[in-house]
């Protein structure tokens, strides 16, 4: 494996199409001699290549209880991914008790009133977050899902609409008990520029491909969680099963 590596191009890409943990502790380990031998690397991964890579044992999928933030209030989840996968998944959730559903307008956005939309949205996230209740913050569906949303030559609306919600997560004041961010660029955005997280823990998963971070001591909630939920992962419910099962955790 380390000697395909290296006859690559110092520049070039490599896919790896690992079927299972055995298939990947092989790519990692190449991975490791090559680097060793002076290549480098930059990785996009799911969860799976983290453990592999790092040697970390295999551990049950983590319980609401270990991630709890005891001095947070409500579940604040953010979704941004607009796949038809997530859209499945938020409809399912949205049907929950004790979910409140807050849409952010991706039609305000693109025609430049993101500011706008998020002092509208704010404080009804604070609200329901306040009174222990869950905030599913989602971008409405009907502008995602046209053609020019879908281009990946055009990514522009949905870095403006990533832009407008990582402005609500800055200035929220009430600090979320559990924090859910759904699909890859939400999540990343919300991360990086919403919460100011440098360095993380990442503590397990709470699904399979579904990892949480700890947030750093540098982070707008320090110690607090994240759990990071790609837009194509899990089944229909899997979303509303992970909030359930936060909620259940919680009041253990």
């Amino acid at each position: 494996m380390a000697a395909r590596i290296e006859a690559g191009s110092p520049s070039g890409r490599m896919i790896v199409n690992a079927r299972s943990y055995d298939d990947l502790t092989v790519a990692t380990e190449g991975i490791r001699r090559a680097r060793r031998r002076g290549r480098r690397f930059l990785f996009r991964t799911a969860a799976s290549f983290v453990r592999s890579y790092s040697g970390i044992t295999e551990r049950p999928l983590l319980a609401g209880e270990e991630i709890v933030d005891p001095t947070g209030s409500g579940i604040l989840v953010i979704v941004g991914s607009y796949v038809p996968k997530t859209t499945a998944q938020l409809d399912r959730l949205l049907t929950a008790e004790a979910v409140e559903g807050v849409e952010f307008s991706a039609r305000a956005v693109t025609a430049g009133n993101g500011d706008a939309e998020a002092d509208r949205v704010l404080p009804l996230v604070e609200s329901a977050l306040r009174a222990g209740r869950t905030a599913v913050v989602y971008t409405s569906r009907d502008v995602l899902l046209t053609s020019r949303m879908q281009s990946e030559s055009n990514l522009e609306p949905s870095a403006a609409i990533s832009t407008a919600l990582v402005s609500l997560v800055r200035r929220l004041q009430t600090r979320p008990r559990f924090l859910i961010g759904k699909g890859g660029i939400t999540s990343s955005a919300v991360a990086t520029q919403g919460l100011g997280i440098r360095r993380a823990t990442v503590l397990g998963q709470i699904l399979p491909g579904v990892p949480v971070w700890r947030q750093g001591a540098e982070a707008k909630w320090p110690g607090g969680s994240l759990i990071v939920f790609p837009g194509n992962v899990g089944d229909n419910n899997a979303l509303r099963e992970v909030v359930a099962q936060l909620k259940q955790g919680d009041s253990a």
